[in-house]
């Protein structure tokens, strides 16, 4: 989730022009993400699905705010998008409860079409490209802080990211 849309924004930046956009799809589940020195080193040993994700998201917000600083000066705008729960296979525990949960629970959630609205205003309306990375949400724009995350956290992750990235761009 992050590292490849990372490695693919960054190639593609050059190309860019004022007035772009960079639009990243989150995840309500960054919230329970970790942060530390090991953010993209994952741990086999103690994976957990739905943390892993959230962990990947939340390594995804960072980027977006960090490369937000970055790009600001040249008119680029950087946004982030998370389109709810969506009808997708993520969602599915493979679990004896599978059955029961998609029939109560599937016809309440977004179809894909719905689940992509939330990323259309910041990448063809007219939304502010700087201050906080605007993290939009059922439709509606809200500004995202750090979530007590320092810069230092973001950097060490825009760090992370480009040793990992070097060599695929």
């Amino acid at each position: 989730n992050c590292v490849g849309t990372a490695a693919l924004t960054l190639a593609l930046l050059p190309l860019m022009h004022p007035g772009s956009r960079i639009v990243n799809t989150l995840s309500c589940t960054y919230r329970i993400g970790r942060v530390d020195g090991r953010l993209l080193e994952p741990d086999p040993e103690r994976y957990a699905r739905f943390r892993a994700h959230g962990t990947s998201k939340l390594a995804l917000l960072l980027f977006s705010l960090e490369l937000r600083e970055r790009v600001a000066r040249q008119g680029i705008g950087v946004f982030a998008a998370d389109p709810g729960i969506v009808d997708t296979n993520m969602i599915t525990m493979h679990r004896w409860f599978d059955p029961i949960a998609d029939l109560l629970f599937r016809p309440l959630i977004k179809t894909p079409e719905q689940g992509a609205e939330p990323a259309l205003p910041p990448a063809c309306g007219n939304l502010p490209g700087s201050g906080n990375c605007p993290h939009s949400r059922i439709g509606k724009a809200r500004r995202v802080s750090g979530f007590g995350l320092t810069s230092a956290c973001w950097k060490h992750l825009w760090q992370q990211i480009l040793r990992l990235t070097t060599h695929l761009t």
